[in-house]
């Protein structure tokens, strides 16, 4: 049964003391001098031994990902999906008889990716923005709040 390792393994040995071949096995450097992306170890011993090792796979689909590749992954699927939302939205819309400018700004920063507003926040005497409801100082002079109104809302761009 061949092997199949994770992309940031580049060698392993296993000794005879754990049932392996004792010899050491490389991943191939291939034309363009690069490590090969898919390396297969076909040693019959030391298949045995890496069999339960959770960086290793009985196939090339199962092969695990390292954590850089699982993050972008993660992001590459986070993106298709707001991407297919907004397909789906502006396709609905066309068939509804909308325009664009009828959609929702919520709506359309909601499909774009784009981070809320920020909430309420609070400015000081002085002007200084960007203090929590609550706070009983200026983050920025050491002013206090208490004489502040009310708060106001800042809205994205």
């Amino acid at each position: 049964m061949t092997m199949y390792a994770r992309s940031d393994i580049q060698g392993i040995r296993i000794g005879p003391e754990h049932g392996g071949c004792g010899m050491p096995h490389l991943r191939e450097i291939g034309q363009d001098g690069y490590p090969v992306a898919v390396w297969s170890l076909d040693c019959p011993a030391c298949e045995a031994f890496l069999q339960g090792d959770p960086m290793w796979a009985k196939s090339i689909a199962d092969i695990p990902l390292t954590y850089d590749e699982d993050a972008a992954a993660r992001q590459y699927e986070k993106i298709g999906a707001q991407q297919q939302s907004a397909l789906l939205t502006a396709a609905v819309a066309r068939l509804a008889g909308f325009d664009g400018a009828e959609i929702s700004p919520v709506i359309r920063g909601m499909i774009s990716g784009q981070r809320p507003a920020l909430g309420p926040v609070m400015t000081c005497p002085s002007g200084h923005a960007g203090n929590v409801p609550g706070s009983k100082f200026c983050a920025t002079c050491g002013a206090a709040l208490s004489a502040v109104a009310s708060p106001r809302e800042l809205t994205s761009a």
